[in-house]
């Protein structure tokens, strides 16, 4: 089953401050899950991270074998795909769970999308963060 995963963080702060996140599951073109969580306190790429660890665990759990993972962070897409390196130690560990993760997968593709395409899962995470 291919799943296509939407992910975003929100962060109510430039440096550190309350995270959340967003996550929308698909298949065929149908929402089969969403996830707006409180994720603490972080940055916004702590934020990005969150969503796409949780996003991950969720397609695990409804029996993913493929996923298609967008997210409007051009950091975390980057890193996922080896194009950058993990240079922040505050983010090698969030990394590191992530590659575990994605190897429970037959095939992962990271896809980076503009925000404007990523507007049901930045609402989510952006509600998580401001209610």
């Amino acid at each position: 089953m291919k799943i296509v995963l939407e992910f975003d963080g929100s962060c109510n702060s430039s440096t550190v401050g309350r995270t959340g996140i967003g996550v929308v599951l698909e298949q065929n073109g149908k929402i089969v899950k969403e996830l707006s969580e409180r994720t603490g306190n972080g940055t916004n790429n702590t934020a990005e991270y969150h969503a796409l660890l949780r996003g991950l665990e969720a397609a695990i759990e409804i029996g993913a074998e493929e996923l298609e993972a967008r997210g409007d962070s051009e950091l975390v897409i980057k890193q996922m795909k080896g194009e950058y390196k993990v240079k922040k130690e505050h983010l090698r560990a969030m990394y590191e769970r992530a590659k575990e993760l994605e190897a429970r997968f037959k095939k992962v593709d990271y896809v980076w999308i503009p925000r404007e395409k990523n507007e049901l899962a930045n609402a989510l995470a952006q509600k998580a963060v401001f209610g």
